[in-house]
């Protein structure tokens, strides 16, 4: 299932980073105010993609030989330095972001669930070096999860909306655009049916 899931991932990361590449040769970041908010999706998906493969790629030389605690600590510090990032990608597209005020609102909401995130993993961190074990960390934290799921729900959610509310008015917008709402979307779908395999495994097979 893992391979499955990484293989129909791969699809919307793809077309990111065929959508950045293009962005890029045509030297769209040099005027950041004239990027649409599609763009910016584009792009910050991108980067999410590439330092999850950077992670991917050095996390066998971090695990040292396969211990569990400490593996579950590097990969957990990966994984708030990479939230981190991505929140700070967000920070840059709200700022230099020139658009409807419904694209605003949208990015600073996942600004802030990039940053919900970040914030879980650095708790998930602290509370696993000081029980020592990953699994009784996972225990006393999984209440707290629920805030990010809830959050990324309501932002799934205003995607959609903002983008519908786009298309009822015309607006102008280009094909990378579209691209980059398209692919967040995937991915979000992506995510939800990942969710749902793991609560419901029995029903879902």
């Amino acid at each position: 299932m893992s391979r499955i899931s990484q293989t129909i991932y791969a699809i919307p990361w793809a077309s990111a980073l065929v959508g950045s590449g293009v962005l890029i040769r045509a030297r769209f970041y040099t005027l950041l105010h004239r990027l649409q908010p599609g763009h910016w999706l584009v792009l910050i998906v991108s980067l999410d993609f590439l330092l999850w493969l950077v992670a991917r790629l050095l996390h066998p030389f971090l695990g040292l030989a396969g211990n569990q605690p400490i593996s579950t600590v590097t990969s957990e510090t990966g994984a708030a330095m990479t939230w981190m990032l991505i929140a700070a990608a967000y920070v840059l597209a709200f700022v230099k972001l020139r658009d409807a005020k419904r694209w605003k609102i949208l990015v600073g909401a996942k600004m802030v669930g990039a940053g919900m995130n970040a914030v879980m993993s650095l708790i998930f961190l602290i509370t696993c070096l000081f029980t020592g074990w990953p699994y009784t960390a996972a225990a006393s934290l999984a209440w707290i999860s629920v805030f990010p799921g809830i959050w990324f729900v309501a932002v799934f959610i205003m995607l959609v909306t903002v983008a519908v509310l786009d298309l009822r008015c015309r607006a102008s917008r280009d094909w990378l655009h579209w691209l980059g709402v398209s692919v967040v979307v995937v991915a979000n779908v992506l995510t939800f049916a990942t969710f749902l395999r793991l609560l419901l495994p029995g029903r879902l097979l």
